[in-house]
């Protein structure tokens, strides 16, 4: 568990939980303005655990991603990404299940990442209830092409609000139901 933790200036990773940590939870944390360049600056990742539940934290300030969440290992139960503000990096949520777990994104404030706000794929994998949006505050850093939602492989988008974007939701065999997308400048959906 790591709770109630103000974290940065670090080189790498804010919170990174690799292999068989069981069950872990990371709660009400707040990670920002991490050091370094390149893909391996991420405010929390997470590969190979059994269970996690991410809620309440805010992560900002540049980083390659704001939450990662990859493979768990086989037979975990359920992966759980939660009310929280990702904000200023290149991708806010990435978050990937495999066959073995259930996995949802849901109640995140995600907005002004400078490529994708949310990508998810699997099709043990839903996103609901998100608010997802850009408002420009990003500056020069954001794409030309930046997206809301990014599905995959048989992800669930359902009930977000999506606002803002150049792409609201791209499907790239995932599904969209039930979710308000309006005023993103190029597509949206």
């Amino acid at each position: 568990t790591v709770t109630g933790c103000t974290i940065y200036g670090e080189e790498g990773v804010g919170i990174n939980l690799q292999g068989n940590n069981g069950t872990a939870t990371i709660t009400n944390n707040t990670i920002d303005d991490m050091l370094g360049s390149g893909g391996d600056i991420d405010g929390i990742e997470t590969n190979y655990t059994d269970s996690v539940a991410i809620t309440g934290n805010t992560v900002y300030g540049g980083m390659a991603y704001g939450i990662y969440v990859g493979t768990a290992v086989y037979g975990a139960t359920t992966q759980v990404i939660s009310g929280n503000t990702i904000y200023g990096n290149n991708t806010g949520i990435a978050a990937g299940s495999g066959q073995q777990d259930t996995f949802t994104v849901s109640n995140n404030t995600i907005y002004d990442n400078w490529s994708v706000n949310l990508s998810i794929s699997g099709s043990l994998l839903t996103a609901g209830g998100n608010t997802i949006y850009e408002d420009g505050g990003a500056g020069k850093s954001e794409s030309s092409s930046e997206v809301g939602v990014l599905d995959s492989n048989g992800a669930l988008v359902t009930a977000n609000n999506v606002y803002g974007n150049d792409i609201g939701v791209e499907l790239s065999n995932g599904d969209a139901v039930g979710n308000t997308i309006h005023n993103n400048s190029t597509v949206g959906v």
